[in-house]
């Protein structure tokens, strides 16, 4: 009789069930006859479903044991202190704090913790030595990496060298679909639907800032003024763009991670 595997694992011929990401499942699905467009994912029944759906979501969680619980590596002053932008030119401490010790990794904790929905840096090979270098303390840096694995955040990551440093956009699951968005109007920027203006706005409301927050950045950077309902109207034109990770790949080669990897220390 066939054993029933969990959706992140799949069956060998010899009935049993191994993880989906490791050696032998990767090469099973490779072997599989059916072939997945990038924004969409193979089920244990040979299907390709949206990454996206319920079915999709379910395959992208991994689901953890209780021997695996990791605890939160901050401690209590920092789990909810989060950039999410200035309406000033004041900084919190603490925030200064935790930045110079963990660079914006601390944005990833605070995706793993949901007190953002995304996170943007640069986490290809000439990023992460940036991690490495005093005063980062690489091994909490790496503790943080650890929790937010076990939190199951994901990332996709634009494979190219050079040009703008934003590469990686990290997130939960359920945030799959803002992630798409975040990555494809930092990198497709000539996009008439936006203007200039309006697409630091949707940036900004991705990367979850107040409106407040907006209106002080496009004052102080670009020199615009902007007000609440036209932050509304740019918030209403985000909700109804549709990106999916095969539009992305028409310049560039964009990938999906679901495991974020720890950085190598000296």
């Amino acid at each position: 009789m066939s054993k029933k595997c969990t959706p992140d694992k799949i069956l060998t011929p010899k009935n049993r069930c191994v993880s989906r990401t490791g050696p032998t499942g990767l090469k099973l699905l490779a072997k599989s006859s059916k072939k997945c467009t990038s924004d969409k994912i193979l089920t244990p029944k040979n299907r390709c479903v949206s990454r996206t759906g319920p079915t999709g979501l379910k395959l992208l969680a991994k689901p953890l044991k209780k021997s695996t619980k990791i605890k939160d590596p901050l401690s209590l002053k920092y789990r909810n202190i989060c950039d999410v932008g200035l309406v000033s030119k004041k900084v919190n401490p603490l925030l200064n704090d935790i930045s110079i010790k963990t660079g914006e990794i601390h944005d990833v904790y605070c995706v793993a913790n949901n007190n953002k929905k995304l996170a943007a840096l640069d986490y290809s090979s000439y990023g992460k030595k940036k991690f490495i270098k005093y005063p980062s303390d690489v091994k909490l840096i790496n503790k943080i990496i650890d929790y937010s694995n076990y939190k199951n955040v994901q990332y996709l990551h634009n494979q190219k060298t050079g040009g703008m440093y934003l590469k990686s956009i990290f997130f939960l699951p359920e945030n799959y679909n803002e992630a798409l968005k975040l990555m494809y109007l930092l990198w497709y920027y000539k996009d008439s639907r936006f203007d200039p203006i309006e697409k630091q706005i949707s940036i900004g409301l991705l990367l979850d800032y107040s409106h407040d927050n907006i209106i002080f950045f496009c004052k102080d950077k670009m020199y615009a003024k902007i007000t609440k309902k036209k932050i509304k109207l740019v918030e209403n034109k985000l909700k109804k763009l549709k990106i999916t990770l095969d539009m992305l790949q028409k310049d560039y080669k964009i990938v999906h991670k679901s495991v974020i990897e720890k950085l190598k220390m000296k």
